[in-house]
Parts: C-alpha cells; structure tokens; sequence
C-alpha cells in the first residue's frame, strides 16, 4: 500500500476568503470509498468517484486520485503514466510556452500538473463529457485551467487562437474511424485519439508545439490515409517522437509522445523516457535543442522518412530507423554548440545505447 502524506494548501473559495486546508493525499480518496462501500454506494469510475467526493465536500488532488488507483489496480487503467504529464511540465518550463490547450482532456490530462508548473496565461482544457469536466473541476480547486464542453472540430475560436502549447492524452487502441476534413480532398482513417493531432493541429500558433499521447501504430500505420501520412496534407510534421516506457501497474500498453509542428521537418527526435530522472534531464534539453545526444535514452536524430517503427519490452519501448550502414559519431552530451544534421549514411538503432 501506498503511505498518505499530509500537507497543508491554501484554497481559494471564488470569493476572495481563502483558508489553509490541511489533507492526507492519498488517502482521502481510500477513505472516503470505505465510507461509501459500508454505506452500500458503490462506484463505477474514478470520475464518478472524484465527483462524488467533491459534493460532498472534498477536495481529492492528483496525489488522491493515482494513489487511489494503485491500491485498486481495476482504476489503473483509468490512467496513463503520471511519467508523461511531468516530463512535458518540464517541457513546457524549457520552451516559455504561455498558452495552453488540451483538446479532450481527461483524468489523465497533463494540462493541470503543467499549469501548476508553468502558471500560464492561458490555459484551455476541452473535455468530451460532463463527467469529464465536472471531475476535472473538482481536481482543478484553484481554478488554474478553464474547463469547457466540447472539442476542438466545433469550436472555431479556439482553432483560431494560436496556442503555445497543445496537450492531448485522449485515449489510445480504439477502432479507426474515417473522418472528412474541410481543408483535405480525401477523408483520413485512423482512431480517434489520432485524429486529434489533426482537429487540435490548426490552433497551434506558428512556433507552436502540439504533444500527443498515441499508440505504437501510429508509427506502424501502413494506411496512405493514416494520421501520421497526411500531416503534411494539413500543414503539420512530426518533429519528435518520445517512447514512454510501460509502468508496474497502470495503463496496460504501450505509449508515446508524438511532437508536431507547422511546417515541414526532415529530421525527427528519437528518445526514450525511463526510470532515471537524469537520463530524463538531459533528454529533456536535447529534444528542446533538437540535438542528437548520442544514445536512443538521451535522444537521437532520424530521418524522418526512415523513422518507421517502435518496439520495446515491458521495461521501456524502442524508437528504430534504418538509416544505412556507417561508422556511428561520438555522443554529443553538451547542452550547446549547432544543431547537427542527420546522416543519411548511418545505420541507426534507437532500441539500444
């Protein structure tokens, strides 16, 4: 079991009276399910739960809810890695991003755990259901984000908006789906949580960065009208690609980071998040320099037209590019110096160091 820490915040009721709170996190969600379970109310969701709690006068944090999850492993699939919503608070922290986006926000939103790093000046969060946005307020109690039905298709002035930074951690394995777009001749398939890289895509301001959270075939996707193949049709490229290695409990597949821009890109950033948070550090600075960092746990740079595939085992997933046979450059570990360019020559394998 995991131990509650108590803390003590300050927590701000819209009416200018704000008071310290002292909670136990991770525990007051544990808490308050035993309290209902004896009272004969059980739940079928951590939204319905988070919710549930906040009416009754809680206020469960981001701490509550994955502590929570990995004592009832049944909600842990709930949940993508908390792995990834701090790494791209970081990211934000190193790019100055100011505005934010998350066009289908869920428990699994990065979005809160950036604002909290970053205080933004604008910050947007876009939720598919009332069960999302209601549970999502709950867990935002200094109203950081603001909080919105609806997607990014149907809302032509966020499209317009022009944001720092795009989060997306919608749901991944879902069947594909064929969608027409206003602005493409042909229609694209792919699942939904694909698709959003291209809604959300159009609000990116010029030297804006869009996150998602895909599955492996993203990457894998044969299809001539797959996301990935008809970036370049809607103005976008993938300029990064970061592997999110497979946690002890938690979300049951494999993950990734898709980073996409305006523009055309030939060059993609290969890396692999792990369990050391220096390793992390420093691929965190090569992937915001775009610098190949020597090894695939540190970031290296591929072709974009031969980064075609991921694989990996339980531990941690491999980004691969086949690039040709050549004598591999010393690592590159410095956080300055050019950008350097990619070798069509050499043979890279981003699976091992």
């Amino acid at each position: 079991m995991t131990a509650g820490r108590r803390s003590t915040r300050i927590v701000d009721h819209g009416t200018g009276q704000r008071t310290r709170r002292t909670e136990d996190h991770g525990n007051l969600l544990w808490d308050f399910v035993q309290r209902e379970v004896e009272r004969g109310t059980p739940h079928t969701s951590l939204e319905e739960l988070i919710v549930r709690a906040s009416g009754k006068g809680l206020s469960p944090t981001l701490d509550d809810v994955y502590s929570f999850a990995e004592r009832e492993p049944r909600h842990a699939r709930e949940l993508y890695p908390r792995l990834i919503s701090r790494f791209l608070a970081a990211y934000a922290a190193e790019i100055d991003a100011t505005t934010l986006l998350d066009p289908h926000a869920g428990l699994s939103s990065p979005i809160l755990t950036v604002a909290e790093r970053i205080e933004p000046s604008q910050a947007i969060a876009l939720c598919p259901h009332e069960n999302s946005l209601e549970a999502a307020e709950a867990l935002d109690s200094l109203g950081r984000v603001t909080w919105l039905l609806g997607d990014a298709t149907t809302n032509a002035e966020i499209r317009k908006a022009g944001f720092d930074l795009i989060l997306c951690a919608a749901p991944v394995g879902m069947p594909p789906v064929t969608r027409q777009f206003d602005d493409a001749e042909r229609p694209v398939r792919d699942s939904e949580g694909h698709l959003q890289i291209i809604q959300a895509g159009g609000a990116l301001s010029d030297q804006g960065v869009g996150v998602f959270v895909v599955s492996p075939k993203f990457l894998l996707d044969r299809s001539q009208n797959c996301v990935r193949k008809r970036l370049s049709d809607f103005g976008l490229s993938l300029t990064a690609f970061v592997t999110v290695p497979q946690q002890r409990w938690g979300f049951p597949a494999r993950l990734g980071l898709a980073f996409v821009r305006r523009g055309e890109a030939d060059v993609v950033f290969a890396g692999i998040l792990t369990d050391n948070n220096k390793r992390n550090q420093v691929l965190l600075k090569n992937l915001v320099a775009h610098r190949d960092g020597g090894s695939a746990t540190i970031g290296r740079l591929v072709p974009s037209t031969d980064f075609v595939s991921l694989q990996g085992s339980r531990s941690g997933t491999a980004a691969t590019g086949h690039l040709g046979p050549a004598e591999p450059r010393p690592p590159d570990r410095s956080f300055g110096g050019r950008l350097p360019q990619a070798d069509p020559t050499r043979r890279l394998r981003l699976g091992s160091p």
